[in-house]
């Protein structure tokens, strides 16, 4: 008589080797449902990234969706104290930046940098993140630690619309940075 299989699907994902962020990363929710009882949904990698991280860096909104359903902290930070909602700004997600908004992500969370969403975002071309910050209230004139607000990154970072777009905010032109350059000083810096 033949063994008999174990067929349990736990037997399959549940194994002291399986690592729940690379389920993740495969973008399996049914392998994730299954992972979950056994491993801690705060857990992190070497660089202090959670599940949930993971999963909103993946662009997996059914994922995302689960793990806050079971309790992931949607404010907890990484090793450069980005949390999820930051980390969606940059990955220019717009439906992962709407939805983790929904849930009271901090619109102005700092990072290790003093990055809000809102600076970080400046520097890729994510005119429509920008905009959703923007008109929810993040602040324009606000500054990392070397002293650039918004407009200053986007300048540096060569991003005309959001250039253009803040200056229609009435971001403020002539604020002074650590360096003591002007944001207008920057675009003649860029032009060469």
């Amino acid at each position: 008589m033949q063994p008999t299989k174990n067929i349990n699907p736990l037997y399959q994902y549940n194994g002291p080797n399986i690592d729940i962020l690379d389920v993740i990363k495969d973008g399996d929710l049914k392998k994730v449902r299954l992972l979950v009882g056994s491993h801690n949904i705060q857990s992190e990698d070497e660089d202090g990234n959670t599940p949930l991280h993971w999963a909103v860096h993946e662009g997996y909104i059914d994922i995302v969706k689960y793990l806050v359903s079971i309790g992931a902290d949607i404010h907890a930070t990484n090793k450069n104290m980005y949390t999820s909602f930051a980390g969606a700004c940059y990955l220019n997600d717009l439906v992962m930046v709407e939805y983790l908004f929904s849930l009271g992500s901090n619109i102005e969370v700092r990072d290790c940098d003093e990055y809000t969403p809102l600076i970080g975002s400046c520097q890729f071309d994510n005119i429509e993140i920008v905009q959703f910050l923007v008109s929810h209230g993040a602040n324009i004139e606000a500054r990392d630690d070397t002293g650039a607000t918004p407009l200053i990154m986007a300048i540096c970072s060569d991003q005309l619309k959001i250039v253009k777009y803040l200056i229609d905010c009435e971001a403020n032109m002539f604020v002074v940075d650590e360096l003591g350059k002007t944001a207008f000083f920057w675009v003649h810096e860029v032009e060469k």
